[in-house]
């Protein structure tokens, strides 16, 4: 039973109920006679979504495609080689063979007894499913498609679908002798909600179906896989599977078509009703005023306990009087010495309803009891759920702990390793400390062969008789300029030196060639 089911037959109870009274009927008669300035007016705006399904039954016919497609799995092989050490190799291909074949150069040595060879290094093939080809590629293009296509569509229609907005105005006022009464009821209600009675109910379902569908598609393992590589761009490359392989041909067309697919997909109209309410309509409408005005009573004076003692203790006596009633009823009826056919229905009836009083009062007691059970029944639950907590704390407690550990040895670890870099950095330090001491005095030794290499200098220039300058040369381009003037008297050194060397061998010679002839 839907909800405004429920609504209704509440208020037909309570106005029948309420009518019982002569008092409400009084005062119903008064309002309807006495009312003056009565304001009644019902205002519905409805917005019909009708909803073109060629876009629909489209999708719905070619999914099947798409899922066929993407069962195929299609794939290349990618092949990715390297040259590793022998101890690291896990297999061997004929890839491997064919190359260990080009590149003696790998082999350690082989064994004259049994030909075996042995090789130091081996080329290792390792072979990779590779899922990301066009084809894969434009499906998951499609399905992403299909489900922006569908979801914005969807959205529109569920927002329009069973809409409504109304505005009710009542308002009167009117006198009696006990009371003075002016109300004015303004209720402005806007309905979004899709109710299973729209007429678009069944082709939202459509919609949902076919969404979730698309949904599951892009779930595939096949799909999330080509998600990581770069989405294809249109235009679409038709290739020799999309044009020909059946199942790729119609996700073509598919994707051909909503691509193309300017239309909204639905139309929207609005329609505009004022009604002014009859008198059945207006007595419903003061029925409500009537139960306001009592609610405001009860919670103004606070009555809302007393009313509700006074009903348990009334209910209680009315149920106590039907229970004698109808003893009496049987007790006159077993009284009677021969029962007439009419007094015996009587008595049936009677008895019947006590049994339906009994059978009562037993299901009240049995939804009591289950009840009682359902909370047993929770209250067992929650007591598992507290061992299972606490079985869960205890094994979280152990991994903390083991955690712990493992990160204390860990940082015990790392501390060894820290304190091992340092003792190497500290003897790093002394190491260039001494070689920065030998350098030092390499430079020492390099400044005094500088000082007497100018010493020299200064001195062949008097011999020379060239001027002396003591200048400081520690100065780049000073230091360059004697750097040049050392170069050139290193040259005329060696030319002057030459010629010194002829002249003594001459010398020599000579003196020799003398000797020899004085002897003679």
């Amino acid at each position: 039973m839907r909800t405004i089911d429920y609504y209704y037959r509440a208020f037909v109870e309570y106005k029948k109920f309420a009518l019982k009274d002569k008092g409400i009927q009084n005062f119903l008669r008064q309002i309807n006679s006495l009312g003056s300035s009565k304001i009644s007016k019902l205002s519905i705006e409805r917005i019909k979504c009708e909803v073109t399904e060629d876009w629909i039954s489209e999708i719905e016919n070619n999914l099947k495609y798409i899922e066929k497609a993407i069962s195929q799995e299609r794939q290349f092989i990618r092949t990715n080689g390297e040259v590793v050490l022998i101890e690291k190799t896990k297999s061997v291909s004929k890839e491997s063979i064919s190359h260990l074949a080009k590149h003696a150069s790998l082999i350690k040595e082989i064994d004259e007894e049994t030909d075996e060879v042995r090789p130091e290094k081996i080329y290792t093939v390792e072979k990779l499913s590779d899922y990301a080809v066009y084809e894969n590629r434009f499906l998951y293009l499609l399905l992403t498609y299909l489900r922006d296509f569908t979801t914005e569509r969807y959205n529109k229609i569920t927002e329009y679908s069973g809409k409504y907005y109304t505005v009710l105005e009542i308002g009167s006022k009117y006198k009696t002798k006990q009371r003075n009464i002016t109300y004015s009821i303004n209720i402005e209600d806007e309905n979004m909600s899709l109710s299973k009675d729209s007429a678009n109910a069944k082709v939202v379902q459509r919609i949902e179906d076919v969404l979730n569908a698309i949904l599951k598609l892009l779930s595939t393992p096949l799909m999330v896989e080509v998600s990581k590589v770069p989405m294809i761009k249109p235009p679409i490359t038709k290739t020799n599977v999309l044009k020909m392989e059946t199942n790729f041909k119609y996700a073509l067309a598919l994707y051909e078509y909503i691509s193309t697919y300017t239309a909204p997909g639905y139309s929207i109209t609005r329609e505009a009703v004022e009604k002014q309410l009859d008198r059945e309509a207006e007595d419903d409408f003061n029925n409500t005023v009537l139960l306001l005005l009592f609610l405001m009573q009860m919670h103004s004076m606070e009555l809302g306990e007393s009313l509700q003692e006074e009903m348990e203790k009334q209910l209680k006596i009315e149920e106590a009087e039907r229970i004698e009633e109808v003893k009496e009823r049987i007790q006159e009826l077993r009284g009677k010495q021969k029962l007439s056919g009419k007094e015996i229905d009587e008595y049936i009836l009677i008895q019947n309803e006590r049994i339906q009083y009994l059978e009562t009062q037993l299901l009240e007691l049995q939804s009591a009891n289950s009840v009682i059970e359902k909370q047993k029944g929770t209250i067992k639950a929650l007591k598992g759920d507290i061992a299972n907590l606490q079985e869960e704390k205890a094994s979280m407690a152990i991994a903390y702990e083991n955690k712990i550990a493992q990160r204390q040895a860990v940082f015990e670890q790392e501390l060894g390793q820290v304190n091992n870099e340092r003792s190497n950095l500290i003897q790093a330090k002394g190491n260039l400390e001494k070689e920065l001491a030998n350098m030092q005095h390499s430079m020492d030794l390099q400044r005094e062969k500088f000082d007497s290499a100018i010493t020299q200098n200064n001195a062949f220039r008097n011999q020379l008789g060239l001027e002396v300058d003591y200048q400081d040369y520690t100065d780049e381009d000073k230091f360059k300029l004697i750097e040049k003037e050392y170069k050139v008297i290193g040259e005329y050194y060696k030319m002057a030196w030459k010629k010194t060397k002829k002249r003594l061998q001459r010398e020599i010679l000579f003196k020799k060639v003398e000797d020899e002839k004085f002897k003679q």
